[in-house]
């Protein structure tokens, strides 16, 4: 394991190869993100990369490599310049994490998508659930937030999993199944119109907006 902290592990110049190697973890606090001007990666998909800082950029990776698994912990916003692909577990402990208009899918069908309590899932663009996790983990008191400019699909989850709140901000959103929310339905933003068509949404809290 290498906690780099809020210091750096930057290559001098481009050229060279990051590597993680089997079950080995990197930790990155602070604003930091990937070790810079590595022109190769090479991640084992058991490797795990965790951004425990707090604002801070996931990065995408170089030579087509994926990520092992990804933990989102810490505080403040976590975001993706890019697509990212996930070989193992997707983890957001704490803090906000956010695919903006990309995706963090797994790269084949199994693993595990961890939305714990407090934490905050954010879909921009035309975005839904990242794809292909076989199980869903979902805190009662976390909250998943759709908040494209265009329509969006909102996932049903699996592992009979319920959305503990739902954000529904800034375009027409529309039901890809039915669904429970366990906390709060908040709506925002125009339009902000939710289409349920065949499928049964179950409110157990609130709605507000």
């Amino acid at each position: 394991s290498l906690d780099i902290g809020v210091n750096s592990a930057n290559r001098n110049t481009i050229a060279g190869t990051f590597a993680l190697g089997t079950n080995s973890t990197l930790r990155i606090g602070g604003g930091g993100t990937i070790p810079a001007n590595f022109s190769t990666h090479a991640i084992d998909a058991s490797s795990t990369i965790e951004y425990y800082g707090v604002a801070q950029t996931v990065a995408t990776l170089n030579s087509s490599q994926n990520y092992g698994n990804l933990v989102i912990s810490g505080s403040g916003l976590k975001e993706v310049n890019g697509n990212i692909g996930i070989a193992g577990n997707l983890t957001v402990n704490a803090g906000i994490f956010s695919v903006n208009t990309f995706t963090a899918n797994r790269t084949s069908a199994g693993g595990t998508l961890t939305v714990a309590n407090g934490a905050a899932l954010r879909i921009s663009g035309s975005g839904t659930i990242p794809a292909n996790y076989s199980t869903h983990v979902i805190g009662a008191t976390s909250t998943i937030e759709y908040n494209g400019t265009s329509s969006q699909t909102i996932a049903d989850l699996n592992s009979g999993q319920n959305y503990g709140n739902l954000n529904i901000y800034n375009s027409v959103k529309a039901l890809g199944g039915s669904i429970t929310v366990g906390g709060t339905i908040a709506f925002g933003g125009t339009p902000n119109r939710l289409t349920i068509g065949s499928n049964t949404l179950t409110l157990q809290g609130s709605i507000t907006g």
